[in-house]
């Protein structure tokens, strides 16, 4: 989705684990055990 704060925005995967933000990059590659939730399309904000 499109990553927005502050200060800037950007269409960018997020990797949450335990509820904290691990990775915010263009491309996140991961295992087929982790839940993928697809917000191409959409905003994604802080709060």
């Amino acid at each position: 989705g499109t990553v927005v704060n502050a200060h800037h925005q950007q269409v960018a995967d997020v990797y949450i684990e335990d509820g904290i933000i691990v990775a915010v990059n263009p491309t996140i590659t991961v295992g087929d055990d982790v839940r993928v939730i697809d917000a191409t399309g959409k905003f994604v904000m802080p709060g």
